[in-house]
């Protein structure tokens, strides 16, 4: 978002983050990384030992994912409201999604965006769950280095607050894209 918006200012109105990479690369590195449940773990190892990872990686896919959304949900319940089939794609496999995010993060390098942050006006709502595994530290950096910036905290979510949270995501969303501050949107170092 802050290069594309730094890069090309005219083409950017307004910009909504949610959960977004923290400006800099050492906030990133405070990502809590709660690991997958133990019988998960253990049914996955079971699961690649008998080699389904590679005879049927459609069930390997879906066990793994299963238990990675409990790490990043607040209410597990909530997983089946997902309507994407993440195993239906090759690209989201366990060992290519990982494979490629550590081909964007370690491209990236160490960064530290809050410079950039400085020279963009547009208004900007940073959307954060509460429970999220991102650190609320970043979303916050955002907030204060964002000329324009506010920043919403979705009480009883984590990493997808509209899947979790619609009723507080979208109208959020809305009020925010037709020109106001969501009601519970606030400067950091203000109060809600």
């Amino acid at each position: 978002m802050v290069l594309y918006a730094n890069e090309y200012p005219d083409h950017v109105k307004r910009v909504i983050q949610v959960g977004p990479l923290p400006p800099t690369y050492d906030i990133f590195t405070k990502s809590t990384s709660t690991p997958i449940d133990s019988e998960s773990q253990a049914q996955l190892e079971k699961m690649k030992e008998e080699g389904l990872d590679k005879t049927d990686p459609e069930s390997y896919c879906n066990a793994f994912w299963g238990a990675y959304m409990k790490r990043i949900f607040y209410d597990s319940a909530k997983i089946s409201l997902l309507r994407s089939d993440k195993c239906k794609f090759t690209n989201e496999m366990p060992d290519n999604v990982f494979f490629q995010l550590g081909g964007i993060i370690g491209s990236i390098g160490e960064w530290d965006w809050r410079g950039l942050a400085k020279n963009i006006k547009v208004p900007v709502l940073t959307i954060h769950g509460d429970h999220d595994t991102i650190p609320m530290e970043g979303a916050q950096e955002w907030a204060v280095f964002l000329a324009n910036a506010r920043l919403l905290v979705v009480p009883k979510a984590g990493h997808l607050p509209f899947v979790e949270r619609p009723e507080v995501f979208y109208p959020a969303v809305e009020s925010f894209l037709n020109g106001e501050w969501p009601e519970k949107a606030v400067g950091v170092g203000e109060t809600q």
